[in-house]
């Protein structure tokens, strides 16, 4: 889910904190250069859950391309390959939508709270989040439902031999995980007073301050720059002699110019 909140410049993780100790999330470090990760079951979990989609991923690329190279080198199709890739991709996705869960990169409108105080945005979430939290678990029953106990147990893949039921298993773990991600993250925002962002989103906050900061820059490199030229042009004019000889020259012919006598101002007065 993304969300948009009011202050989108910070983006803390659960073992984030101010100071000098600060948390920085896992596989980061901090300002003494010790490696800092989050402990505990969210740890565990934050992990877990990017390992089984980076697995998944590996897992039926690789078979798709061995697939292919099979076919056009040796003539040979693996019989059991595309069940057992697809099978792979569809955990994939559902994997894939906890992980964006966990990031809070689900869609959601939210530009009509622009006209609301930020507590109406945080209530109406809350309440979306909540009946997200329900259609989840109740789907997840459904599907512990049919899986486990309305399923043939005799009902196999075609190639592979193995029970549907294991591979139809993903329907409940994904919806349990991700009715625990949704909660989590709105424990951070509620009661720890955190502002998740969607990693693209964060992007679009990273680049701002990056542009900023470059453009504070440049504006303090040119005043300093003028300021430096403006200098350097007064101490070259205190030192250089070329203006005081030009003023004295200047003095020197204004009054070397004549000027009306007197005597011919005292003739002109007696004609």
């Amino acid at each position: 889910m993304k969300n948009h909140d009011d202050d989108p410049g910070q983006h803390n993780d659960p073992g984030q904190r101010s100071g000098p100790g600060q948390h920085n999330g896992p596989g980061q470090h901090n300002g003494s250069g010790q490696q800092v990760r989050r402990h505990g079951a969210l740890w565990v979990l934050d992990q877990a859950e990017e390992f089984i989609c980076a697995v998944l991923l590996v897992g039926f690329v690789s078979l798709l391309f061995a697939q292919i190279a099979s076919r056009l080198l040796f003539g040979y199709t693996i019989p059991w390959g595309d069940e057992l890739a697809t099978h792979l991709f569809v955990w994939f996705a559902y994997f894939g939508a906890v992980v964006a869960a966990k990031l809070s990169a689900h869609n959601r409108v939210s530009f009509q709270f622009g006209f609301f105080p930020p507590v109406v945005k945080k209530v109406c979430e809350s309440l979306a989040d909540l009946l997200w939290v329900a259609f989840n678990l109740y789907f997840a029953w459904l599907s512990v439902d049919f899986v486990f106990f309305r399923m043939n147990r005799f009902w196999q893949s075609q190639t592979l031999g193995l029970p549907m039921s294991y591979f139809y298993a993903v329907l409940p773990l994904a919806f349990v995980l991700m009715s625990v991600r949704i909660v989590i993250n709105n424990w951070r925002t509620l009661v720890r007073g955190e502002v998740l962002l969607d990693p693209e989103q964060a992007q679009v906050v990273q680049a701002s301050k990056v542009t900023h900061a470059s453009k504070a820059t440049h504006a303090s490199k040119a005043v300093h720059t003028s300021k430096k030229t403006h200098a350097s042009k007064v101490t070259h004019a205190e030192h250089d002699p070329l203006p005081q000889r030009m003023t004295h020259s200047r003095e020197g012919q204004q009054s070397a110019q004549p000027g009306p006598s007197r005597t011919a101002g005292r003739d002109d007065h007696g004609k």
